[in-house]
Formats: structure tokens, sequence, C-alpha cells
């Protein structure tokens, strides 16, 4: 049984996914991988308490007094969040304070931004309570983890949003998106996203989202039958590598070598 995310490394360097899979390396962890972790964790505390968020509105508030509900819970969220990851924050030599002055602007913002959107949907409906909370839509099922046997995959998706019975994945990234479009590897794990919600939803997907938290963008991608085919063949292709048990070639691009963390101990195997 393979990953997602191992079909992606294998796209990035299929090297570093043997030494990883097969030889057993570890890399060592970065101050970015840390964070970026932390933000994931943060998201899905976020989602899984919208609802006693929504739900304690039971009449009509100022936007400002929701902001302050949301940045109530959040700041709360985040210092659990710091404690469970203690020991990981300090593995890259940060410290919990450290890293909750570098994130808390971040969550004050998205704070604001879902206190805007809920009170113009508040003022929209007029709803309140359990009403407003089941009115509202997107709903979204957070940190899902689907195991495929039929494709030998599984992934662990970040969001998938449900609105009239229709799934979408959404993919959080803390690094910065491309000019235009979507990153390639990106493009592959939706579509892988997309076969495993088919599968266990018995459903049709045909696009779902990359949300770029550095930059508050949501890009859309359109995932048709040959993108989702393209994922069958890295699937096999990945199985190949781990079933032939040979070392690959060093890759040409030698640039994605000098952010690698398992550079050293690649370049001293022949």
């Amino acid at each position: 049984m393979i990953s997602v995310t191992d079909l992606t490394s294998y796209i990035y360097c299929p090297r570093k996914l043997f030494l990883k899979l097969v030889m057993k390396y570890k890399e060592p962890p970065k101050n970015v991988t840390v964070l970026g972790i932390l933000k994931h964790e943060m998201f899905d505390r976020i989602n899984k308490n919208e609802e006693l968020i929504v739900t304690s509105i039971n009449k009509p508030m100022p936007t400002e007094e929701i902001e302050i509900l949301y940045r109530k819970n959040y700041a709360d969220m985040l210092i659990g969040t710091l404690r469970n990851m203690k020991r990981q924050i300090l593995s890259v030599n940060l410290s919990p304070p450290e890293v909750f002055n570098e994130t808390w602007d971040f969550f004050l913002e998205e704070a604001e931004l879902r206190a805007i959107n809920l009170s113009n949907f508040i003022d929209e409906n007029n709803l309140f309570g359990k009403d407003l909370w089941e009115a509202l839509i997107p709903k979204i099922l957070s940190e899902v983890k689907i195991v495929s046997e039929k494709l030998g995959l599984v992934g662990r998706l970040d969001k998938i949003e449900i609105e009239n019975e229709n799934y979408r994945p959404v993919d959080l990234k803390t690094g910065s998106p491309p000019k235009s479009d979507i990153w390639q590897d990106q493009k592959i794990q939706l579509s892988a996203y997309a076969l495993l919600i088919e599968e266990k939803f018995d459903t049709n997907v045909d696009y779902g989202y990359i949300e770029y938290l550095k930059t508050r963008e949501k890009r859309r991608l359109y995932i048709n039958p040959f993108m989702k085919e393209n994922v069958k063949i890295l699937i096999n292709e990945v199985n190949n590598l781990i079933k032939a048990n040979k070392l690959p070639d060093k890759i040409e691009n030698i640039n994605k070598c000098n952010y690698c963390g398992l550079r050293a101990e690649c370049y001293k195997l022949n």
C-alpha cells in the first residue's frame, strides 16, 4: 500500500523516494516543515470546531462580536496545538512562544474572514443556532483518511467540501503558488484524492481545489479521466520501483538536490 504523497515524491525524485521507502532513510525536520504541519493541525481543529462557534450564535450580533468569538477560540486552539507539537518545535530550534508570535497574525486574519462571511450569511438568511449551521454551506470534512484496496493507495485529505451531495477535495498548501494554474505535483495529488473519494462515497469528482494559505488563494482544478488514469499509471510505476529493489540514478535537476534533506546520504551511494 502506497500513499498519495509517495506519488508526488516519485515525481519530484524517484531516488529520494527509494531511499525513504526501501532503504528507510529519514529526512531531518526543517523549520518550514514543522510550521506547515502546525497550520494543517490548526485548520483541522478550526474546521472541526466551526459548528460550536456557529451554533453558539442565537441572536443578531455585530460582525466585530462574531470575530471576537473566532479569535478567542483560535487562541485556545493555537495554544493547544503548540502544546501538542512542543517536541517537534524544539527539534528545529524554535520555541512555542516564537511560533505563536510568528503564526498568530495569520489566524487573526482567518478569524476576520470567517466572521465577515458568517455575518453576511446571517444578514441574508436571518438564521441562528442549529438552523444557521444546517443552512451554512459547504459542509467540511477535515483530515479524512481513505484507504483503497482496489487502487493500493491511501491518502489523508486536508478537507472535503460537500455541497448538494457533491464532494470536492481541497488540499492546503503553505508554499507559494505559481503565477497561474497549479503545480504539476499538486494536480496529481488532487486527481488521486478524487479517485479515493469516488470509491469511498460512490460518487463522481470532476474538480477540486488547491488552497494556498500564504496568499489566501483558492484555485480550482478540473479533473478529467486522463488525469485519473495518469494516477493509476504512477501507482504502478512506484510499485515497480519498490519491487525492483534497485537504487535509481540521480536526477538531472541538481537544484532539487540543494534543498534535499537526504542529499548527503544520497551522494554517498553508488
